[in-house]
């Protein structure tokens, strides 16, 4: 194979992988669902042709196959341990994260650099962020 091309739906998680409980995902962790349900439904035949849809548990299965693949790394549940997976690098340890939202001094020159506050300063679901702050 010369040429490979590899899309990625960041933040678009087609349902609980067996490891959500090591995350505390226990909320039936599945966006694609999620939004789905919110919107009641939308016209999306491509992802439903390959498959997509199905394995988020949404409509009927398509004619060809589809699988769901699993995280194996044990680093942490972040996009980049996820993209650094797809491209077959398998990460241990987790990246630094900021649980608590980042150090004010960063935040401060950060506010400062883009002329503008920052809301939230904290992990969370983007459902959840809207739902506290609009």
């Amino acid at each position: 194979m010369k040429r490979a091309i590899i899309i990625v739906l960041d933040g678009c998680g087609a349902g609980v992988a067996p490891d959500a409980p090591d995350f505390d995902d226990h909320d039936d962790p599945s966006t694609l669902r999620h939004v789905w349900d919110a919107v009641g439904g939308f016209n999306a035949p491509n992802l439903a042709r390959i498959g997509y849809l199905a394995a988020g548990g949404i409509g009927d299965a398509p004619e060809g196959r589809y699988a769901r693949l699993q995280p194996m790394s044990l680093g942490g549940k972040d996009s980049v341990t996820g993209h650094w997976e797809m491209m077959g690098i398998q990460v241990d340890d987790p990246f630094p994260t900021y649980p608590h939202g980042f150090p004010d001094h960063l935040v401060d020159q950060f506010e400062k650099a883009i002329g503008r506050s920052v809301l939230g300063n904290r992990p969370a679901s983007g459902t959840q962020i809207i739902d506290e702050l609009g």
